[in-house]
């Protein structure tokens, strides 16, 4: 168990997240306790940890985790109707055991929603594929419930959950990842009461998305997202839609190059 814990020490240390550690002393020890979803055991969640920041170090700057713990990096930020909404990167110290790394939804620098993920072997939920992205934290902050429905409103009645769902497809597409885990609700560490401002409802959330496969402890979703054939809409909903996905291919393009040009190193094989 002492050999093991070294090792992840040991990682860690070269894998650029000596900022981490620098600022969080306790990091290390994350994977001891509950980590990305409950019914991982310990070596899992051990395992887990080095395979995301391995996989970050191979792919990002050695910088990654300093620029997000320094600033938040804005990947998409635009003024709508006098409001100035963004997406950024960032770490949050109080809640990373549901993922390493967070993007929030901002508006006027206000953060009105976070959604957190790690990069893990997609083999130990399941995914046939090497990599994938687990969401394990999507969360609206308590208390911001109006300016959350406004938002929605402006941005063409795009939930603003799927908003941050953008960025996560974007942030795939950059590091070649083309499996997203959607936590389930039985298995988010941090699930509470329902509370209309509060409770997210995990399993309906990935159930929206067009091409979902129902695992043990996640729902899998293949990257890029698909959307139903606008010719499936009702002749008076397309329009609608069409702004919408202007929206979102905007957004997406934005994000996607702000991620690769101030992180990406190489494209992974």
């Amino acid at each position: 168990m002492i050999a093991a814990h070294f090792e992840v020490v040991r990682v860690l240390n070269h894998c650029g997240a000596r900022a981490l550690t620098k600022h969080f002393p306790n990091y290390p020890n994350k994977y001891v306790t509950g980590y990305l979803a409950k019914s991982l055991g310990k070596k899992s969640r051990r395992d887990t940890l080095k395979f995301h920041h391995q996989y970050l170090a191979e792919h990002l700057g050695g910088s990654f985790y300093e620029q997000i713990l320094r600033r938040r990096p804005v990947l998409w930020s635009e003024t709508i109707e006098g409001d100035c909404y963004a997406v950024s990167l960032s770490f949050n110290p109080r809640w990373h055991s549901e993922g390493d790394v967070s993007i929030t939804f901002d508006k006027n620098e206000i953060p009105l929603y976070e959604l957190a993920f790690s990069i893990v072997p997609g083999a130990l939920f399941g995914c046939a594929t090497g990599a994938a992205i687990f969401v394990g934290r999507v969360q609206g902050r308590k208390g911001q419930a109006d300016e959350i429905r406004d938002a929605m409103r402006t941005c063409h009645r795009i939930k603003t959950p799927h908003l941050l769902m953008i960025a996560v497809q974007s942030i795939a597409n950059a590091l070649s990842i083309t499996t997203v885990c959607g936590v389930r609700t039985e298995e988010q560490l941090a699930k509470t009461p329902q509370d209309d401002d509060f409770f997210f409802d995990y399993d309906t959330f990935w159930e929206t998305f067009q091409d979902n496969k129902k695992r043990s402890s996640v729902y899998e979703i293949s990257v890029p997202f698909g959307e139903k054939p606008l010719e499936q809409l009702k002749t008076k909903y397309r329009n609608r839609a069409r702004l919408k996905r202007r929206l979102k291919n905007e957004i997406a393009a934005s994000i996607g190059a702000a991620f690769a040009i101030n992180f990406v190193t190489r494209r992974p094989r």
